[in-house]
């Protein structure tokens, strides 16, 4: 399934797709979802960014999607 993950810093947006989906508990009412970003790039605008993302560490230049 594609998600968008919106209000991220910088006010963008970025599409992803559910990876996997883990019950917290038996009854099914909550869920962990881990999801997989269609674009590779630094969403949560991390400084400095971690070594091994090189040419991805580059905060992000896209115009909101409102």
């Amino acid at each position: 399934m594609q998600v968008r993950v919106d209000d991220l810093p910088g006010g963008i947006s970025a599409t992803a797709h559910v990876a996997s989906n883990t019950p917290f508990e038996s009854s099914g009412k909550y869920f962990l979802i881990g999801i997989s970003l269609d674009q590779p790039a630094n969403w949560w605008c991390m400084a400095p960014s971690p070594q091994d993302w090189d040419q991805y560490s580059a905060t992000p230049q896209f115009a909101a999607a409102r």
